[in-house]
């Protein structure tokens, strides 16, 4: 598998209208020059550091996109940015990494990994970080949206702890990789249905889930933003 580092793809956008991208733009620079300004994030630093032989892995969940606007999952859409409320998540996240696992983003020197989507490299970007590398292993799996829709696959997932089978192919790569020391990422930004499916092939397995919920609306979808801590 290659990986290549990547100067995140798209411009932000939250309506589609021109007229608010240079907004937006001004604010994501606002947000990523000045995270550590705000109040969340008034918190003596820390920097951790992790080997390339690690066995735990953080998934992080992108922020909302343009094209979750439309759809709770947005499956399909490569190139869909992440909207204004998406950068504001991403500020958020900055301060729950400080805070949960005393890594601050802009001091960060590790790379971080990200899909091949724009969404999720645009999470990671605006959080702060700004050595990305690109894992195809975190793409959103490629099947036909013409089965089910997102809702339709979430609500599937939760009912029947159920995910598709390219997923948990994916899942299980991932998790090999991972487990081997052959995934030398400790933060790696992804999606919804790449977090679930890989909780499903724990719990398949028999790891221990009693620090991951399996919520009664999402079953092991996090919400946007939202981090799954793995440690194999």
């Amino acid at each position: 598998m290659t990986l290549r580092r990547v100067k995140p793809r798209g411009s932000f956008d939250n309506s589609g209208e021109r007229f608010f991208i240079s907004v937006i733009h001004t604010l994501i620079i606002h947000i990523v020059l000045n995270l550590h300004n705000s109040k969340f994030c008034r918190l003596k630093r820390t920097l951790r550091v992790y080997n390339s032989d690690m066995t735990e892995v953080l998934l992080v969940r992108h922020a909302k996109s343009r094209a979750n606007v439309g759809d709770f999952v947005a499956f399909d859409n490569m190139n869909s940015p992440i909207v204004l409320e998406g950068v504001e998540q991403c500020g958020e996240l900055n301060g729950r990494l400080i805070r949960e696992f005393g890594i601050d983003p802009e001091q960060y020197e590790e790379p971080v990994a990200a899909s091949e989507f724009v969404r999720p490299q645009q999470t990671a970007y605006v959080t702060g970080f700004k050595n990305i590398e690109i894992s195809p292993l975190l793409n959103e799996p490629d099947f036909s949206r013409g089965v089910l829709t997102g809702a339709q696959i979430v609500r599937k997932h939760r009912k029947e702890r159920w995910a598709p089978e390219e997923a948990r192919v994916q899942a299980r790569q991932l998790l090999d990789k991972v487990s081997g020391g052959n995934f030398p990422y400790f933060i790696a930004f992804t999606h919804g249905i790449i977090s679930a499916t890989v909780l499903l092939e724990l719990e398949s397995m028999g790891h221990d889930m009693s620090q991951h919920t399996f919520d009664d609306k999402r079953g092991y979808v996090p919400l946007q933003t939202g981090t799954v801590h793995l440690v194999l």
